[in-house]
């Protein structure tokens, strides 16, 4: 009985042990032009994000499983310097990406633990009998506040003209600047440092106007100390495909690839079997270019359904995303 008594109190701690089944970095933020490297100068962008999901986890033979709708409302503030500087004949960069917003989380916790209790017998003698046990628990919390911070000190651009093509890489570390409580289900932070490497291109051919592009990269994730917990390594992957129609409007289907490379470790993973993720997001992608008093703007639109998910939020991505050279 103990085994399943410590079974339901580790289970009741998934929906924090394992950062919310979502990772650090946004999927599907890096498309349209994922590979492109503006001219030197300072650009700020702006992404109003939305993420409304869901996740259901089970552990040991269906014996406790966990359920949470979460929605997250972000407001990104991104800034990318790109200096006259050449590495390898590359322009350098670097950058910061700020989330701010609210996160809500519904959350709703099923055990059937195994209980050892009594029956009389026919000739009035207890006799031990195996009984099961159903609990629920259910939690609603609210966060709201900073998120975790992207800071990228070193960003390489290169351009290839002749060929249409551009392609882009950079080392990016996750500073925890999120609000973190072990007590709570829904938190702004993940309260640990992350490293995150990229690379990607973009073809856009001067010609048709088509473009392709794509960027991979790989998070990877130190502890907890807080919980004594650490999320495995994700590999995600951000593409587009893409065709201008007129000079300012370009659609396309965009996408995203998520998948964990390593096993989560740490305090109750093991019951989790690792609790690896992994998610397909697909959908349409819209994009206008314009000027507001001779400064270029240029505004983008995206929306992701997901599917061929595990252990992972799935549901529906919005972006709405503003970027702007900064005179």
């Amino acid at each position: 009985m103990l085994r399943y008594v410590a079974l339901f109190l580790c289970t009741a701690s998934i929906l924090k042990a394992t950062e919310g089944a979502f990772p650090l970095y946004l999927n599907g933020y890096n498309v349209p032009k994922s590979g492109y490297m503006p001219p030197p100068g300072l650009y700020a962008r702006n992404d109003i994000y939305h993420h409304n999901g869901h996740v259901k986890g089970s552990v040991i033979g269906g014996l406790a499983t966990v359920k949470a709708n979460v929605k997250i409302s972000f407001d990104v503030l991104g800034l990318t310097y790109i200096s006259h500087l050449k590495l390898l004949e590359a322009n350098i960069g670097c950058g910061v990406i700020v989330p701010v917003g609210r996160i809500n989380v519904h959350g709703t916790l099923s055990a059937t633990i195994p209980t050892v209790g009594t029956q009389t017998n026919a000739l009035g003698i207890p006799v031990p009998q195996l009984q099961l046990q159903s609990i629920t628990k259910k939690k609603h919390q609210v966060a709201h506040g900073i998120a975790d911070t992207l800071v990228i000190p070193f960003m390489l651009g290169w351009h290839a003209p002749a060929y249409d093509l551009h392609i882009i890489a950079f080392q990016g570390v996750f500073i925890p600047t999120g609000k973190f409580d072990k007590n709570k289900i829904a938190n702004m932070g993940q309260n640990h440092y992350a490293l995150e490497t990229d690379a990607g291109f973009t073809w856009l051919s001067t010609k048709w106007g088509t473009e392709v592009s794509a960027i991979t990269g790989i998070t990877t994730n130190f502890t907890n100390h807080k919980i004594h917990y650490k999320s495995g390594a994700g590999w995600h992957t951000d593409f587009y495909i893409g065709q201008y129609v007129t000079s300012n409007l370009e659609i396309g289907l965009s996408g995203y690839w998520f998948y964990q490379l390593t096993p989560d470790s740490g305090k109750g993973a093991k019951l989790l079997n690792g609790f690896r993720s992994r998610v397909l997001g697909l959908g349409p992608s819209i994009s206008y270019e314009f000027t507001v008093a001779k400064v270029p703007v240029t505004v983008n639109a995206r929306y992701f359904k997901e599917t061929h998910s595990k252990n992972y939020l799935k549901g529906d991505t919005f972006y709405l995303t503003v970027t702007v050279p900064i005179p």
